[in-house]
This record gives structure tokens, sequence and C-alpha cells, in this order.
């Protein structure tokens, strides 16, 4: 158990070449995000740097509740690369209608964007 996040524990695995995970898990082992709203899941690169946020709960991917995308992947210099919207453990677009997955140039500019409707692919735009 954490003093942070009372009912949930926090898992920290490293892998050979440095790179880490932490996983916040629940008390029926699910992924789940702190109350604070900091993401269950984070990767990280070797040198520190964060490589991949999730938010889940109940042990589903899902959008917290400020909109922000359930899942985001950053390149080694802190930029977002790809960014994915999901909804009950399932790939969606939100509400407002944008897409489910955005790919981005390194430059933060959008090259793919991918909509999807209870995690069903439906369409692709390129930029």
């Amino acid at each position: 158990m954490s003093t942070k996040s009372p009912g949930l524990r926090l898992e920290v695995t490293t892998g050979d070449t440095g790179a880490r995970c932490e996983a916040w898990r629940d008390a029926k082992g699910r992924r789940q995000d702190p109350p604070d709203g900091t993401p269950a899941v984070r990767w990280y690169y070797a040198d520190g740097e964060v490589e991949v946020e999730e938010h889940w709960q109940a042990g589903q991917l899902q959008d917290p509740a400020s909109g922000a995308p359930a899942v985001r992947w950053y390149r080694p210099d802190g930029t977002v690369e790809v960014e994915m919207h999901w909804q009950d453990g399932q790939r969606q677009d939100p509400a407002d209608g944008s897409p489910a997955v955005r790919w981005h140039y390194a430059d933060g500019t959008v090259e793919v964007e991918m909509h999807y409707q209870a995690g069903e692919y439906v369409q692709e735009d390129q930029r």
C-alpha cells in the first residue's frame, strides 16, 4: 500500500536496458489511476524521461475526467508522438468528434488522425 494512494499499490519493474515501468494497482490487481489523477502506468526511458503514460479505471484504459487522452507516447526529447482516447477499454472518438488517435510529427503538427467507434476503426485522415 502507498500513503499517496490508500488502497492502491505501486509496482515498479526495470528492464535490461534500464527502462522502468511504474504501475498502480487496486486491491483486485487491476490497473487504476490514483485519486490525484496520476496516470496508472508510466514507462520511462533509461535516462528517466517519460516514454508512455496510461490512464486506467478499474482495469480498463479510460480517458480521465479532464478529457485528456488515456494514452500518450513521448519521444526521448519529451515531445508527444501519439495520443489515444479510450472509453471503457476501447478506442473511442471523444464526444466532441475529435479523433481517437493522433500521430504527431516531431515539430508537434498532426501527421495522421484515426477515428474509432466502440473500438472499431472508422477512418483515417493523413495530413
